[in-house]
């Protein structure tokens, strides 16, 4: 409101002075105007006080280098993330692809699809919170950069560190594109628990039993703090369905603080035996109690279902620009699923040959593929990017045939 006032009265005093002149005025105006931006980005910046441009290229400049140390053993594509949320395109931003996105153009299905999933999913962006090891797996998180400091986290082993990140490898990272049963058609993910719409997919992609087992509920009350078992060999999970004031987790492998988003999937493992954690609730006012409900995951069954989902997986993966190749050697005929945003812009090619394709999950890409080697290639041209561009076109000719003919109109009217 000052600000207001004061750019009034000042441009009161250069609409009414008489002595003032113009350039005189809008020089002063100006010095104002730039100070003034000055102020508020130094302001805007003091007062973030978590992020600086520092701590931005920092954290990049440490990604590039963890990676670049195991991109020397690396030949196709993979996915990685940064496990510190500072910005949103984190993993983006340093270089790695991701499976994080905030994009004012992300489809819908994508959300929905990863809140489905108990992955953190707002209107137009998802975060790295509430990814089971199952689907760091699926998606292909080969390697996560996290300021953890831990031997483990989330089941990944510790391979480096670099400044502040530490780099964590994913020994079972699927590749972009993998086959599965033709069942996977079928796979609704429109049930309210996140950990019941992946045991959906283990059955119908592989065939084998649902691996996520509900172990008891907890009902949470403001202040309190839970201790958690966990068992010898499983991984265990927390699902919160409903959005609470803060959650403060204790793991084996990290302490964080949860304020933002809460009502996800929680990860709560360990690489050693009968170790226990524990997390604190803050319910928001008109709360008086949230239920939790606490899942465990037998990492023997865990592995039968990656073991079989790898055994026929895209090779030599290639994304350059709008378009991916890779190789599949199908052992058994099914459905070759790729981790990629469903989207009618693709064109795919098996053996050279344009294939139709599927919907899966409502987000995904599903090919059918019969027995035996074949070579895949994707391209994507965005939807009516065809039409769009003639209609430009269309217009610049409209535009300079207009031009010509007023300047015809000029010459005529000045022979006259």
């Amino acid at each position: 409101m000052g600000l207001l006032i004061f750019y009034f009265a000042f441009l009161l005093i250069g609409k009414y002075a008489e002595r003032l002149r113009p350039s005189v005025f809008r020089a002063a105006l100006s010095c104002v105007i730039v100070v003034e931006i000055a102020a508020n980005a130094i302001y805007g910046i003091s007062q973030n006080g978590s992020v600086t441009r520092s701590i931005y290229l920092a954290d990049q400049s440490s990604y590039q280098t963890l990676i670049a140390e195991q991109d020397e053993e690396e030949d196709a594509f993979y996915r990685s993330e940064v496990d510190r949320q500072r910005m949103r395109n984190v993993t983006m931003f340093a270089g790695g692809n991701a499976l994080v996105m905030f994009n004012s153009t992300m489809q819908s299905s994508v959300i929905d699809f990863c809140d489905a999933l108990g992955i953190e999913a707002r209107t137009n962006k998802n975060g790295y919170l509430g990814v089971t090891k199952l689907m760091n797996d699926v998606f292909g998180i080969k390697y996560v950069a996290s300021p953890v400091d831990s031997d483990t986290l989330y089941q990944f082993e510790r391979v480096g560190e670099d400044g502040e990140l530490v780099l964590y490898e994913n020994d079972n990272a699927l590749s972009l594109g993998f086959m599965v049963d033709d069942a996977i058609l079928d796979w609704d993910i429109s049930s309210d628990e996140p950990l019941e719409v992946q045991n959906s997919f283990v059955e119908l992609a592989t065939g084998h039993e649902a691996i996520f087992v509900l172990d008891r509920y907890i009902d949470m009350a403001d202040g309190q703090n839970y201790a958690i078992k966990i068992p010898e060999n499983k991984q265990v999970y927390m699902c919160i369905d409903t959005r609470v004031e803060e959650i403060v987790l204790n793991t084996p492998e990290y302490t964080k603080t949860f304020s933002d988003y809460t009502d996800h999937l929680y990860v709560i493992n360990s690489s050693d035996e009968s170790d226990l954690a524990d997390f604190t609730v803050t319910l928001k006012e008109t709360q008086t109690t949230v239920q939790a409900e606490i899942y465990t995951c037998s990492n023997e069954a865990y592995q039968e279902v990656i073991d079989e989902l790898s055994k026929s997986q895209m090779e030599n993966v290639v994304a350059d620009g709008n378009t991916i190749t890779g190789d599949v050697n199908v052992k058994e005929t099914g459905t070759l699923l790729l981790t990629i945003p469903y989207d009618e812009g693709w064109t795919i090619y098996v053996d050279g040959q344009k294939t139709e394709f599927s919907c899966v999950g409502g987000a995904l890409i599903g090919v059918h593929l019969e027995e035996g080697s074949h070579t895949i290639r994707m391209c994507y041209t965005p939807s009516g990017l065809w039409m769009g561009s003639g209609l430009s076109l269309l217009s610049v000719v409209l535009f300079l045939v207009t031009m010509a003919w007023e300047r015809r109109k000029r010459t005529l009217a000045a022979g006259k």
